[in-house]
């Protein structure tokens, strides 16, 4: 109890983020992202250090991460206080073997891509592991197709989650009750190809945003897997992996974590805001706020940004 209660006090004094980060944008850009806190500190314990992959928000505002340290889910309010952790040792059904994406499934559930074991893990907002793991190869198994190695996850309002597949170049959408019901892309598509698949996002209305490592580019799919539009990124990218967000005006987050880039567009590719040199980029969220919230796994900290109108110079 005592051990308890000071792990408790720890996560209560998590200091929030400074305006401290580099970064710069294109004077000639409407917005620029600016740092409105996060949180610099996640746990003062060595032995327990948090190194955060996967980022979601559930609907009463709480934080959810997935922990690559210690193959676990933590949970932590608004301010960044401690709620709790789904243990992922032992041999119970919602083992971890290597957490990635996070995403939100419904109202009262939160998903979790385990990459290693090419599964979904579903908690109640309480950590408690509901039902068995999603099996992602058994579907495609069945249609004597190869296995999928999963990238990235996404949600819908109506709780169907989204797969990137980045060997299949597809996206593999589940329904809430685990049937494999749609595919965009990969092998005989008929909804517009798609190369070198890197990251998947979900609008408010069912809006499927893929990111694309070759040749680096958005592609936009509208509810019915009709392809909608596309646009290039500004820059060459390197990275394997381009996590994405929507917000609910579908205004597009994506980043290139290896060149430590953030790139804002708007829901037809018009680009709004840039930010660099931010080290170590493993996951993108926006809250209901509409703040966008970045995760480093390296430096241990989550922080958050919003999007803020530039100056306009007064006429002489």
């Amino acid at each position: 109890m005592i051990a308890a209660c000071l792990a408790l006090a720890v996560w209560a004094a998590a200091p929030a983020v400074s305006d401290s980060l580099p970064g710069s944008a294109s004077p000639a850009l409407p917005y620029q992202l600016v740092v409105a806190g996060g949180f610099e500190r996640l746990s003062d314990d060595s032995a327990r250090p948090i190194e955060p992959v996967g980022l979601a928000f559930d609907s009463f505002g709480r934080i959810h991460l997935s922990d690559a340290a210690l193959r676990r889910v933590v949970r932590l309010n608004a301010r960044g206080a401690w709620l709790g952790e789904s243990s992922s040792q032992g041999g119970e059904r919602g083992t971890l073997r290597r957490p990635g994406s996070m995403a939100t499934a419904g109202v009262l559930t939160v998903a979790v891509l385990d990459e290693e074991q090419r599964s979904i893990v579903r908690y109640d907002l309480q950590g408690h592991a509901q039902g068995s793991p999603l099996d992602l190869d058994a579907p495609l198994e069945s249609r004597g197709e190869d296995r999928a190695r999963p990238v990235a996850l996404a949600s819908d309002a109506s709780g169907a989650l989204y797969v990137a597949d980045a060997d299949g170049d597809r996206i593999l959408r589940f329904e809430p009750g685990g049937e494999l019901s749609r595919e965009w892309g990969g092998p005989g598509s008929t909804g517009g190809l798609l190369r070198g698949v890197a990251g998947v996002a979900v609008g408010r209305r069912g809006e499927v945003f893929v990111s694309e490592r070759m040749p680096g580019r958005i592609v936009r799919f509208d509810p019915t897997g009709a392809l909608r539009t596309e646009w290039q990124l500004p820059d060459s990218v390197a990275a394997e992996r381009l996590p994405l967000a929507v917000d609910d005006s579908l205004r597009v987050a994506c980043a290139d974590p290896r060149g430590g880039k953030v790139w804002v567009f708007g829901s037809r590719g018009e680009l709004l805001a840039v930010r660099t040199e931010i080290e170590g980029i493993s996951a993108l969220a926006f809250a209901r706020d509409g703040a966008l919230w970045i995760a480093q796994r390296g430096a241990r900290r989550i922080v958050r940004f919003t999007l803020g109108s530039r100056a306009v110079p007064a006429e002489p």
